[in-house]
């Protein structure tokens, strides 16, 4: 199971990669609209991101909802690999340039 520090870095990495930012740009306590790029559209490039590096489909909305900020972003990390033990989430181990 993917530990919290562990989401947080991961949720960090992520949202810097569908946005095409610095990952030192961004911190635990950020949400959509705290930066330039999350913006609605942000919002669906993350959750598109999000989609592929878990090879899934976001359906419920309040999934999607949850997803707009990046402590839910790490909170939805931490359940999915709880329920996906046999998943590797090393997706975003590298930051953007």
């Amino acid at each position: 199971m993917l530990s919290d520090d562990a989401a947080v870095k991961m949720a960090i990495q992520l949202v810097a990669h569908a946005l095409c930012v610095k990952v030192d740009s961004i911190d635990l306590g950020m949400k959509i609209h705290d930066i330039p790029p999350w913006d609605s559209l942000g919002q669906l490039r993350i959750a598109l991101t999000l989609e592929e590096a878990l090879h899934l489909e976001i359906t419920d909305p309040r999934i999607f909802s949850s997803l707009s900020s990046i402590s839910g972003i790490a909170d939805y990390l931490v359940s999915y690999s709880s329920r996906n033990k046999d998943s590797s989430l090393t997706a975003f181990s590298s930051s953007p340039t």
